[in-house]
Order: C-alpha cells, then sequence, then structure tokens
C-alpha cells in the first residue's frame, strides 16, 4: 500500500462508520417512536386490531372478502396470514411486523448510501443513509 493510498482508505472508513452510525441512531429513534418510549404503551391500535382479526379469521375466503373491503394493501394481510400459526399470540404478530418495520429503515439506510454517486466524496453517502434511514425512522407507524 502507498502513502497516498492510505489516507483514501483512512477516509473511507470514517464515512461508513459514520453512515452505519447515523443508520444506528435512526434505528433507536424508530424503535423508540414505534414501542411509544414506554412498555405500558404495548397497546394495539384499530388497525392493529383488524390486522389480527383478518389474520386469525379461519377461512381464506372470508379473509379475502375483508381484504377487499379495506384500503390497506392485501399482501400485508396475507403476509400476517403466514405468519399467524407461527406467532400464535397477537402480540408476537406485532412483534414481526416490529421487525419488518426495523428492516426498513435499515433498508432505507443502504438505499440512500448506494443512492449517491460512487465516484463522490463520502459525505454524499453519510448524507444519503442518513437522510433515507430518519425519513423511514419518522414516518408514522
Amino acid at each position: 500500500m502507498t502513502k497516498h493510498q492510505a489516507p483514501h482508505d483512512t477516509r473511507a472508513r470514517i464515512t461508513t462508520m459514520l453512515a452505519v452510525a447515523g443508520v444506528l441512531a435512526a434505528l433507536g429513534l424508530g424503535l423508540a417512536l414505534r414501542l411509544g418510549l414506554r412498555a405500558d404503551r404495548w397497546w394495539f391500535n384499530a388497525d392493529e386490531g383488524f390486522y389480527i382479526q383478518v389474520a386469525t379469521t379461519p377461512s381464506a375466503v372470508e379473509a379475502s372478502t375483508v381484504i377487499r373491503s379495506n384500503a390497506h394493501p392485501p399482501l400485508h394481510y396475507w403476509i400476517l396470514r403466514l405468519a399467524e400459526p407461527v406467532a400464535g399470540d397477537p402480540a408476537n404478530l406485532r412483534t414481526i411486523l416490529l421487525l419488518a418495520s426495523l428492516l426498513g429503515i435499515v433498508a432505507a439506510g443502504w438505499l440512500g448510501w448506494l443512492a449517491a454517486k460512487p465516484h463522490a466524496s463520502g459525505w454524499p453517502r453519510v448524507a444519503g443513509a442518513w437522510f433515507g434511514a430518519f425519513m423511514v425512522a419518522l414516518a408514522p407507524a
């Protein structure tokens, strides 16, 4: 390794670490917002009650009828129906949705990192990762 390459490698590592730190901060913020900042607020809102109703409907035909009468995307309900036998308890269904939401924050950070021009300095990539992760973290859950 030459002297000229060493500062570039160090700069690349620093920008990568900053991007990861920002995405982890967004992940923590997203988790705190989704849990309501307090453990005693782990309640089900009206939408979640509807999700659980659809997921636990015994007949796929009945579930399909209920899904068509709702404005939410049907894939979400079908994923819940597949996850319900594994989850068992409705609170566990919410945990699955929480994990998917947190994965979305990480994915948005990664996409923000990729959206920056690769030949640009590392700062546009850091900004892209932070912007993507924080936008999804702050989105209503």
